[in-house]
């Protein structure tokens, strides 16, 4: 019969090899076999159970009833983790909560709800500075304040914004996705305050730059956002 970590190998195989279909049944057959193993309220669940919901959410224009459903998946595998009394080490719980807690706030955010967005990017950043911090860790730090200097901006908390994007960017190594957004987000920030065009200008051609490394295709609407912005500010050629 096959193991738990098995079914997590090859879901996760899978999924790599784009049939998230596929993938999502490993998954849900390792949440199963987890639960039937360990116990429903296991810290065991909480892993399979995370992965069952972000490929469900990883499917292609995803139904509002599968994002709910979820949501709800990643708030139970958040309860367990929290309350199970068989993690390794509270350090692997603390960064499996703040695993858990990014994934809530990018399930929130493809429903357009960024006020609770930054409430579980914001717990996210809590439970991961908890932890040593490695690169990886700071890879993941800078990746959650850079998704909530976003949804603060949508949420017209600017000054809150400005500041998750300048620890981001601190955080962020230089060619990294949380360098460009966090860079995109604080250009975009400035150019709404006012007063610190040449800064935007500078953060904004940043953001186009690391987005061309990355790839133009995938990144192609952050790049159109970063032109169209750029050529409303006002800032002489001589300046940079």
């Amino acid at each position: 019969m096959a193991t738990v970590q098995d079914l997590m190998r090859s879901g996760q195989l899978l999924e790599d090899a784009g049939h998230l279909t596929d993938a999502l049944h490993m998954y849900r057959r390792a949440r199963t076999t987890a639960e039937k193993h360990y116990g429903p309220y296991s810290y065991f669940v909480a892993g399979p159970a995370q992965s069952v919901s972000n490929a469900m959410l990883g499917q292609p224009s995803a139904p509002t009833g599968e994002i709910r459903e979820a949501i709800g998946l990643l708030m139970r595998a958040h309860d367990i983790a929290l309350r199970a009394e068989d993690a390794p080490s509270e350090e692997v719980r603390l960064a499996q909560l703040g695993s858990i807690c990014y994934d809530l706030g990018q399930a929130w955010t493809s429903r357009n709800d960024h006020a609770q967005a930054a409430v579980w990017f914001d717990k996210a950043i809590g439970y991961l500075s908890g932890c040593r911090q490695s690169k990886h860790r700071r890879v993941q730090n800078a990746n959650c304040k850079a998704s909530l200097s976003a949804s603060l901006f949508y949420c017209d908390r600017h000054p809150e914004a400005e500041r998750a994007a300048r620890s981001a960017i601190e955080d962020a190594s230089p060619d990294s996705d949380a360098m460009m957004t966090a860079s995109f987000n604080l250009g975009m920030i400035l150019k709404a305050k006012g007063g610190a065009n040449l800064e935007a200008h500078q953060l904004l051609a940043r953001a186009v730059r690391v987005a061309k490394r990355r790839g133009v295709k995938p990144n192609a609407e952050l790049i159109d956002a970063c032109d169209r912005a750029i050529r409303e500010l006002d800032v002489p050629e001589h300046s940079f």
